[in-house]
């Protein structure tokens, strides 16, 4: 499945309505209302993108002041407003998704494919138990850790959490359907394909064919 993705930094916009002109360098007035939205081009691409029926991901990273907070409080709300099929807190940071995108997916026949952790993935195979679950990690633990240092975007103190975060999930490894080792990336995203493709083929998912298929058989012994 295609996408697009969008990575950057999401800045927070402050937007000032009803101003009744633009002040003057150090001139005081004052707007009817103000409002706090998310900004950046990463965020706005992906909006915008999705807007159009793009499939789209974004990724991003909030910091931890007051502003980051707004964005926080606006992910937490949607967790209380029943609007994410999953989410997680991972290394500190939230990540979620969202359920709307995903059902409208699901009902134009479209496969979804999330890249989500261990927690996220329970909760979705709970939601649609035909959930296919594949739990993908390199050939040993060295080189998860070689390619973490290698990526250069975290200091050690982020990748030792990472590595820890990795060691539990490892203990539920028996709730997925595959093991898929990413040693060499084309073998890797084939292999995966693959079990896609298998998947498809299985009775659960034929049920409406195998419904057609008896209907047809009855229809010729009745002489139809």
């Amino acid at each position: 499945m295609s996408f697009l993705a969008s990575v950057g930094v999401t800045n927070v916009d402050l937007m000032y309505v009803g101003m009744p002109r633009v002040p003057q360098e150090g001139e005081e007035i004052f707007s009817q209302d103000f409002r706090v939205l998310l900004g950046g081009g990463a965020p706005g691409t992906a909006v915008n993108a999705a807007r159009l029926g793009i499939p789209t991901r974004l990724a991003t990273y909030l910091g931890s002041d007051l502003f980051s907070g707004f964005a926080r409080a606006q992910f937490e709300q949607m967790i209380a407003d029943g609007e994410l099929l999953e989410y997680a807190q991972y290394v500190d940071n939230y990540y979620g998704t969202p359920k709307a995108y995903v059902e409208k997916q699901l009902a134009d026949g479209k496969d979804v494919i999330l890249e989500i952790e261990i927690q996220g993935a329970l909760k979705v195979k709970k939601q649609f138990p035909q959930t296919l679950l594949l739990f993908v990690t390199p050939p040993s633990a060295e080189i998860l850790k070689e390619r973490l240092i290698g990526r250069g975007t975290e200091d050690m103190e982020i990748i030792n959490k990472r590595l820890s975060r990795a060691c539990e999930e490892a203990e539920g490894i028996e709730n997925y359907d595959y093991l898929v080792i990413n040693d060499d990336l084309d073998i890797c995203v084939e292999e995966v394909h693959q079990m896609i493709r298998n998947e498809h083929l299985t009775i659960a998912r034929n049920e409406k064919a195998i419904t057609q298929m008896r209907e047809e058989l009855k229809g010729f012994l009745k002489g139809e």
